[in-house]
């Protein structure tokens, strides 16, 4: 017997119970679905959350900053008092939680020595200084205050946001608001600022404004022009009024010093020239992605080179220590090893490798779970399968007789009822795929609406997956399970006697 023949007897017999066959089809199509499903749910959030961590190369990035100190630097605690061992280690662990070093209060930061060794790790593509500070920025003398940032036109972040300019080449970006200040009221004036100098300004490490205000008992948390003329001419007078005061020369001498660093104008305020490169937006809420705690505020965005500069420059500064620093990684399969490299440095360090693990955690118990559902649903099946071809050898074990009178072997038969099995299975398999792609559909509909509903954020991707290895392997799973469960019925079949076959009718 053929093997074409043996799948023409299985079509036949399957088209003879057609109802028995349609409900074993459906039954085996509702397990696939729920299993295609929950992978496909499971695959398709994964891809969305790292997808939206992408933007921003944020799956690349480490963000390093002064550690407390090494260990040995910490006193050693004792926690006197009658308590148990348990909650005498409980306060010892968080004294040493609260314990600062004394290094982090005297403005310790990250050095070029240890910005040199993380660069010299593997895998680090880049190292740039993370610095935010207030400051002037002056096109053509008219000045505006802004805040100023470190970045790149190259950014994932930046790019798509950009309204003019951007191209290739050094220079700043500025945001569309601080030109409108500097007196750009139409669009054509927002791009010809493209390409022109401007200046930037950020006033000297000190006090300032702040500690006078201190003196006076005021706490204001900014000042209005006038404000600050008055200031500044009583801070011009006050070195004559404490010349008068009953004070020893040496605490004299030490207040006069301390009065020359809280003077807004005693030193000159740090400043660079750059050129416009382009014109950008401010983020909108519908791009924030789902662990943007808002908007952030940027009106300068300089390349790190320049930040460094800049930040450098400003006078009072007696190291080249940074506040902290941004460490890209080549690819994200290795940032945790970087992570881990520059630790051992003594800084501290946050990247979102832990909060991707908890995402793709709780993925996979949602996927587990669904999973158990459409295991139960496929068990069902299987327990249909069987029982339909048990009833299908009953009644027909004449014709299993007659085909073994006519010569057909044991294992023609066997493979008979395996076929039948294989078929009913890559059929439900088939429905059960398609079923679960064409629901894709509305289920995308509906999750935008959700998070539209609940968040300012726009879904742009869709919640479902389907990569190869799901289109093709849940079916071929599915056929595979159905073919097991056709193994008992077909032995059966296998071993029935054709001569006591033939006397039954």
């Amino acid at each position: 017997m053929r093997w074409l023949d043996v799948l023409a007897f299985a079509l036949s017999g399957l088209w003879q119970r057609r109802l028995r066959t349609a409900l074993a089809v459906v039954g085996v199509a509702a397990g696939c679905f729920v299993l295609a499903g929950s992978l496909s749910v499971g695959q398709g959030v994964q891809a969305a959350v790292e997808g939206q961590l992408r933007r921003q190369d944020r799956l690349r990035r480490v963000i390093a900053w002064p550690g407390k100190g090494p260990e040995s630097q910490r006193p050693a605690i004792e926690i006197p008092g009658d308590m148990s061992d348990a909650r005498r280690e409980r306060l010892r662990e968080a004294m040493k939680l609260r314990w600062k070093a004394p290094e982090v209060m005297t403005g310790r930061g990250v050095t070029p020595e240890q910005e040199a060794a993380i660069a010299a790790l593997p895998h680090v593509a880049e190292v740039r200084p993370g610095l935010t500070w207030n400051g002037k920025a002056l096109l053509d003398g008219k000045a505006a205050d802004g805040v100023f940032l470190v970045g790149d036109p190259a950014d994932t972040g930046l790019a798509p946001r950009l309204v003019a300019g951007g191209g290739p080449g050094g220079g700043v970006l500025v945001s569309e608001y601080l030109a409108y200040k500097w007196g750009c009221r139409d669009e054509e004036s927002v791009r010809c600022v493209v390409g022109r100098a401007m200046r930037l300004e950020v006033a000297p490490d000190g006090p300032g404004f702040s500690a006078m205000l201190m003196l006076l008992g005021v706490a204001r948390p900014s000042l209005d022009a006038k404000q600050k003329a008055v200031l500044d001419k009583v801070a011009a007078r006050l070195p004559e009024v404490l010349a008068g005061l009953d004070l020893p020369p040496d605490e004299r001498a030490a207040l006069l010093a301390l009065l020359k660093e809280a003077r807004p104008g005693a030193t000159k305020p740090a400043a660079v020239d750059l050129t416009i490169r382009g014109v950008f937006r401010d983020t909108d809420k519908g791009e924030l992605g789902p662990w943007d705690s808002g908007v952030r505020v940027a009106d300068v965005y300089l390349p790190p080179d320049a930040a460094r500069r800049l930040y450098l420059a400003r006078p009072g500064r007696a190291k080249a220590d940074l506040p902290q620093v941004a460490v890209l990684v080549d690819d994200e399969a290795n940032l945790r090893a970087v992570q881990e490299g520059v630790k051992a440095l003594g800084l501290e360090t946050f990247s979102l490798a832990e909060l991707v693990d908890q995402v793709r955690f709780n993925v996979r118990l949602i996927v587990i779970a669904c999973t158990l559902l459409a295991a139960i649903a496929l068990l069902v099946a299987v327990l249909g399968i069987v029982n339909t071809m048990l009833m299908a050898v009953l009644q027909r074990t004449h014709e299993i007789g007659v085909l073994k009178a006519l010569g057909a072997r044991d294992g023609h038969v066997l493979a008979l009822f395996l076929c039948e099995g294989a078929v009913t299975g890559a059929a439900g398999g088939a429905l059960g795929m398609l079923a679960a792609w064409l629901a894709s559909y509305p289920g995308d509909v509906f999750a935008r609406w959700l998070v539209a509903a609940q968040t300012p954020m726009r879904l742009e991707v869709s919640v479902f997956a389907y990569p190869w290895w799901l289109v093709l392997g849940v079916p071929a799973g599915v056929t595979l399970l159905t073919i097991v469960a056709a193994a008992y019925p077909a032995r059966r079949a296998a071993g029935i006697d054709p001569i006591e076959a033939l006397r039954e009718r």
